[in-house]
């Protein structure tokens, strides 16, 4: 079982729960020597299952549905709805932009409930406790670091998203990235398509 739980370690939530329902329409159809490895299996993703719904989940998105750029996040099972954030025309020009802020408030969001203790202590105990989901791929990828930030405008947001990861750190509070296909994450959010 340890075998398999590495390799589902990075699958996302949504991915997981295909990857079950495959799974156990092959068990339907598996002879006795395959069920027991089948069964291994589904223990393993259902494991991975609920193991991805104790985190603290934070869906962030940087979107225009007026004449100004919005960031929008939630938190997880913490806030009830989303928070939306316009933002001056100096701060959030572009999409890229809007993202970043909208990670930088949920960051911040995410250091003032921990300096208040409101966050359950059983979720902070976990590997990963904070799983931050967005759809913009630029932005998570380099949010994570898998690639760099070449750009000179969105160097500054970076460098602020990167020292409040940093804090987050010092706080004992570790964060993982995911990107999520948009559609997916605008449901999340509680957001129109």
């Amino acid at each position: 079982m340890g075998v398999m739980r590495n390799y589902l370690i990075p699958v996302s939530q949504h991915n997981a729960k295909l990857l079950r329902e495959l799974i156990a329409n092959a068990r339907t159809r598996a002879g006795p020597a395959d069920a027991e490895f089948l069964d291994e299996m589904l223990r393993t993703v259902d494991s991975a299952i609920e193991s991805f719904n104790r985190r603290i989940r934070v869906y962030f998105d940087g979107n225009k549905p007026t004449n100004c750029w919005t960031g929008s996040f939630i938190i997880k099972p913490y806030m009830p709805e989303t928070k939306h954030v316009p933002f001056e025309a100096s701060y959030a020009a572009t999409r890229y932009q809007a993202s970043y802020g909208a990670l930088i408030l949920a960051l911040n969001e995410l250091i003032n409930m921990v300096k208040a203790g409101s966050l359950s202590p059983e979720q902070l105990s976990l590997e990963y406790p904070v799983v931050i989901h967005g759809d913009s791929e630029l932005v998570v990828n380099q949010a994570c670091g898998k690639s760099r930030c070449k750009d000179p405008v969105l160097r500054g947001y970076f460098a602020e998203a990167f020292d409040l990861q940093r804090r987050l750190q010092n706080m004992k509070v570790q964060v993982r990235f995911e990107h999520i296909p948009r559609k997916l994450n605008k449901k999340e959010m509680g957001l129109p398509d």
